[in-house]
C-alpha cells in the first residue's frame, strides 16, 4: 500500500484510536503498512489540540490561585507549570502512543522488530500519562487548597512544595514500576490489535494508584469539615461571624471533589469489572473533560474569587449592566414624565369644564 491515506482509513485510525477495536481484525489489514509519513500531522495536532486546552486550563486555574491572594512568584509558576502540563499529558501522548502503535503493526499480530522499542517507549509514555492524569490536577487542587487554609504565605508555600514533593515521588516511583514492568515483559500483547494487557501485580499497582488518592482525599475531607465545624461551633458560642477563609475554604474543597473524587471512584470501578474497550475511553474522556470545564464552571459563578485576570471582564460586564440600568432609569424616568403631563392635562380639562 502506498503512503496516502484515503478518508475511510482515515475514519478506521481514527475509530481504533479511542479504543474501538471490536472488529479489529478487518480494520488491522487498512491500518497496515502505513509508511511514517502521516507522524508528524498527526503529532502536530494532537499538540494543538493540547494547546488549546493548556491555555484555558492555565487561565482558569491561575485565576483559582489568585483568589487567595498569596500565591505570588514561585507558586503561581510552579502551578502554570502544572496546569500545562495536564492537557500535554492527558491528551497528546495517549492519542500518541495509539498512533504509532496502530502505524507500526504487521498482520494484525506481532510489531515490526525494527519498531518493537519504539513503541514499547510510546506504550510507557501511554502508563505515565495515565498516572499523571490524576496527580497533576491533584496538586493543583490542594495547592489552592493550602493557600486557602493557612495564613501565612511562608505556611502555603512549604506545605505546598511538601505536597508537591511527595505527589512528585508517587509519579517517579510509579513511573518507574510502569517502565520495569515493561522491561520485564509483564505486558502482553493480544493477538488481534497488539493491545497491551495486563497481569494481576500490574493490575494490583495500578489499583493503588488509584485508591491512595481516593483515601487521601476522603480523610482530607473528614479532617477539614471537623475543623470547621468545631470552629463554627467556638464562633457561634462567641456570637460571631466566621473567617471569611472558611467560607473560602468550603468552595476549594467542593471544586476538589467535584473535579476528581467522583471519577476516581468511577476508575476504580474500571479496574473492578471489565469495561469494553470503548466504555474504557468514554470513562477517561468523560474525566479529561470534566476536570478541564470544573474550574472554568467555578470562576463564572464565582466572579468575587476570580483575581486579577477577569478583572477587565468584570468591569466590562459591570459596565454593560451601568448601562443597562441607566437605560432602564431613563425609560422610567421618561415614562413618568408622561404619566405626570398626561396627569395634569387630565386636570387642566377637568378644570376647564
Amino acid at each position: 500500500m502506498d503512503g496516502n491515506m484515503t478518508r475511510k482509513q482515515v475514519v478506521v485510525v481514527l475509530t481504533n484510536m479511542w479504543g474501538d477495536v471490536q472488529n479489529c481484525s478487518s480494520s488491522m489489514e487498512e491500518v497496515c503498512g502505513y509508511t511514517p509519513s502521516l507522524l508528524p500531522g498527526a503529532v502536530a495536532a494532537c499538540y494543538s489540540v493540547a494547546i488549546v486546552g493548556g491555555i484555558g486550563n492555565i487561565l482558569a486555574i491561575v485565576c483559582l490561585m489568585s483568589s487567595a491572594r498569596r500565591y505570588e512568584g514561585f507558586s503561581v509558576l510552579l502551578v502554570t507549570v502544572f496546569a500545562s502540563l495536564v492537557p500535554i499529558c492527558c491528551v497528546c501522548l495517549p492519542i500518541y502512543a495509539e498512533i504509532f502503535r496502530h502505524l507500526y503493526i504487521q498482520d494484525g499480530e506481532f510489531f515490526r522488530p525494527e519498531m518493537q522499542s519504539a513503541v514499547t517507549s510510546a506504550a510507557v509514555l501511554y502508563m505515565v500519562s495515565w498516572n499523571l492524569e490524576f496527580n497533576f490536577f491533584a496538586v493543583i487542587a490542594f495547592h489552592s487548597l493550602i493557600a486557602v487554609l493557612l495564613p501565612h504565605q511562608w505556611k502555603a508555600l512549604l506545605t505546598g512544595a511538601v505536597t508537591a514533593a511527595i505527589i512528585t515521588i508517587n509519579l517517579i516511583l510509579t513511573s518507574f514500576i510502569w517502565i520495569l514492568s515493561t522491561i520485564l515483559g509483564l505486558y502482553k500483547v493480544d493477538s488481534c490489535c497488539g493491545v497491551y494487557e495486563m497481569d494481576h501485580m500490574l493490575m494490583l499497582l495500578r489499583f493503588s494508584s488509584i485508591t491512595l488518592p481516593l483515601i487521601f482525599y476522603t480523610v482530607l475531607w473528614i479532617k477539614i469539615r471537623g475543623e470547621q465545624r468545631l470552629s463554627r461551633n467556638q464562633h457561634s458560642n462567641n456570637k460571631s461571624t466566621p473567617p471569611e477563609w472558611q467560607e473560602r475554604a468550603t468552595d476549594h474543597i467542593r471544586v476538589i471533589f467535584l473535579a476528581i473524587v467522583p471519577f476516581q471512584v468511577l476508575l476504580l470501578a474500571e479496574n473492578l469489572v471489565k469495561i469494553p474497550k470503548t466504555g474504557s475511553a468514554a470513562i477517561h474522556l468523560i474525566y479529561f473533560l470534566h476536570v478541564c470545564v470544573t474550574p472554568h464552571l467555578y470562576i463564572w459563578k464565582n466572579p468575587e474569587h476570580s483575581g486579577r485576570l477577569l478583572a477587565g471582564l468584570r468591569k466590562l460586564h459591570v459596565l454593560c449592566c451601568c448601562v443597562r440600568s441607566e437605560k432602564r432609569e431613563n425609560l422610567n424616568n421618561s415614562v413618568k414624565k408622561e404619566d405626570i403631563s398626561l396627569v395634569e392635562k387630565n386636570d387642566s380639562i377637568t378644570i376647564d369644564r
